[in-house]
């Protein structure tokens, strides 16, 4: 049930991206959404007092990057809500990852302003169509990063490891009595054979 928790807030965090991508803004409702679903996983999983910290901590250093003009609001309320989709321990991961995707975005975005240029033709009828008429507008303008893609991929890298280690942990020890494997009863005997030789010698 923690897993699909994280994976439903995880589709939310990829539809805030998409939203930032075609808008440039991230909904308060998904941000909101995004954060009862993670404080139902870490309710779930006993970690709620770590998580409520390390997503107000998260919180407090990403308002102090909106005051200096580094992040916009939106990714403020989004980044202290995927604080509490992944578990604690992953908050790090979640940082690093998402300083990394921002840096990599950065480039791409740098990169596209040489080539990439206004469309001056009549305003498209497709949604898809429109959204890239006015990327066109704003890479040719300098405008600003949909930086919650970069937390999405942050979140996602985050995440997915955390739940596989939590499942490892969860399996059960083998049976003391079970039967060894083969290669292992194999090896048995010269395993015997060369711990005897290093005694004589």
């Amino acid at each position: 049930m923690i897993l699909m928790l994280g994976l439903a807030g995880l589709l939310l965090i990829l539809a805030a991206a998409a939203h930032d991508v075609i808008a440039r803004t991230v909904p308060t409702g998904l941000c909101l959404a995004i954060a009862v679903l993670g404080l139902a996983a870490r309710g779930m999983a006993g970690e709620i007092e770590a998580a409520t910290m390390a997503a107000g901590l998260v919180f407090l250093g990403a308002a102090l990057c909106w005051w200096r003009g580094w992040l916009g609001g939106g990714d403020v309320k989004l980044l202290a809500a995927c604080a509490l989709v992944v578990p604690p321990h992953a908050v790090p991961g979640l940082l690093a990852g998402t300083a990394i995707a921002g840096a990599g975005l950065a480039l791409v975005f740098v990169a596209a302003r040489r080539w990439i240029h206004p469309s001056y033709g009549s305003r498209p009828m497709g949604l898809l169509a429109r959204a890239a008429r006015a990327e066109r507008w704003r890479l040719a303008r300098g405008g600003p990063l949909p930086y919650a893609v970069a937390i999405a991929l942050g979140t996602a890298v985050a995440l997915l490891p955390a739940h596989g280690h939590a499942a490892a942990l969860r399996a059960p020890p083998p049976h003391a009595g079970a039967a060894p494997h083969p290669a292992t009863a194999a090896a048995g005997p010269a395993i015997a054979w060369a711990a005897a030789r290093t005694a004589r010698a």
